[in-house]
């Protein structure tokens, strides 16, 4: 049983981990995710959700076929170092692709805001925008990337339109709750 009361099995390749996991309570089963026989022990016929957090996105593609094909019913996330891995998953038909370098990325100009004087609200709301701006832009150029013209072009109108949606909201800043990190009231 998983944590917050959601059934819940880990496959690993690395025995330490499995073994750590085990003794944590863990239900695990050791072995490559890519073989389909490790997918049937584990139980992927009867699962609703694959949560897939490897390091080689060669390997995410290849699980990701194998769920596809054999276990069309299991919605499948993905994390992805970047841009270009979710590219990749993306057109292989994933539609839950999360960029742990986004996520860093977002936390330190957050944080950069903040040194720089810029209000807690504000930096946090200029964050929230860049991530509904660059979520639809990554989904745009996904589908042109191989045409570098229009990759470009696309790229060229995404930086365009975040600019204005940064603007906009930066003057509208009057209209915000006056929420901020660290103020009192």
């Amino acid at each position: 049983m998983g944590r917050v009361g959601i059934p819940c099995t880990v496959l690993d390749s690395d025995g330490e981990q499995v073994e750590l996991l085990r003794k944590i309570g863990f239900k695990v089963h050791y072995g490559d995710a890519t073989r389909l026989e490790l997918l049937h022990a584990a139980g992927a016929g009867h699962a609703k959700l694959a949560v897939l957090t490897l390091a080689s996105v060669e390997k995410s593609l290849k699980i990701v076929r194998l769920l596809q094909r054999h276990f069309p019913q299991v919605r499948i996330l993905v994390r992805v170092r970047g841009r270009l891995e979710a590219y990749e998953l993306l057109d292989a038909g994933v539609e839950d692709v999360y960029r742990e370098t986004l996520d860093a990325s977002l936390e330190m100009a957050v944080a950069g805001m903040r040194h720089l004087g810029v209000p807690g609200h504000s930096a946090v709301r200029a964050a929230r925008q860049f991530r509904r701006h660059d979520e639809g832009a990554v989904r745009r150029m996904a589908a042109v990337r191989h045409d570098r013209a229009a990759y470009l072009s696309e790229a060229r109108q995404s930086v365009k339109v975040l600019e204005e949606v940064l603007r906009s909201d930066a003057e509208r800043e009057g209209l915000d709750d006056g929420w901020s990190e660290g103020s009192e009231k």
